[in-house]
């Protein structure tokens, strides 16, 4: 039984995937954006600068909110991959005033804001080194470095939707194509 491009769209779902375990290229496309997902969020739990048990993924946050959405344009199918605002500045790295990681966006006038870092420091408990220090002004001290040294890039959608990842989705569809509609 054939499908067309639109109404694999439509049963693919706008909040989500939704598979028709009967149609084999909706498994083929789900199963494959899942996996993207899936080395997009391994990408953020990976240990950062020499501290193993320091990753990208602070909160959760950002890892949890990756997700497919789906839409139709005419006879074009879209599949979106949704995250938390903040995505591409992690993804491209955001250069500081003193280091630049070419990446499009910039510390220019301000750093991160400190209220951001205070919560950040608040939800990992961190205590400053100093006693006499309070969290709020260990936050000043973090986000004025920040600025400086700006965000390097962790490229975790770069790497889970690159070009390789692409042809390997043509090559899994048009085997699907090839076995079940030729």
């Amino acid at each position: 039984m054939a499908i067309s491009i639109k109404d694999l769209a439509n049963n693919l779902g706008k909040s989500g995937l939704n598979f028709d375990t009967d149609n084999p290229i909706q498994l083929v496309l789900g199963q494959w954006v899942l996996e993207r997902i899936k080395v997009a969020q391994a990408k953020l739990d990976e240990p950062k600068g020499s501290n193993p048990s320091r990753s990208s993924n602070a909160s959760g946050s950002l890892r949890n909110s990756i997700a497919p959405e789906t839409r139709t344009f005419g006879s074009k199918v879209v599949v979106d991959i949704m995250a938390n605002s903040y995505w591409d500045n992690l993804n491209s790295g955001v250069n500081g005033t003193l280091v630049n990681f070419g990446s499009p966006y910039s510390f220019i006038s301000k750093g991160p804001a400190v209220n951001d870092i205070a919560r950040w420091i608040r939800d990992r408990n961190i205590q400053p080194q100093n006693p006499t220090m309070t969290r709020q002004e260990l936050a000043v001290i973090i986000s004025d470095s920040v600025k400086r040294k700006g965000i390097a890039p962790v490229p975790f959608m770069d790497e889970a939707f690159n070009d390789q990842a692409v042809r390997d989705l043509a090559d899994r569809l048009t085997k699907e194509i090839k076995i079940n509609f030729i």
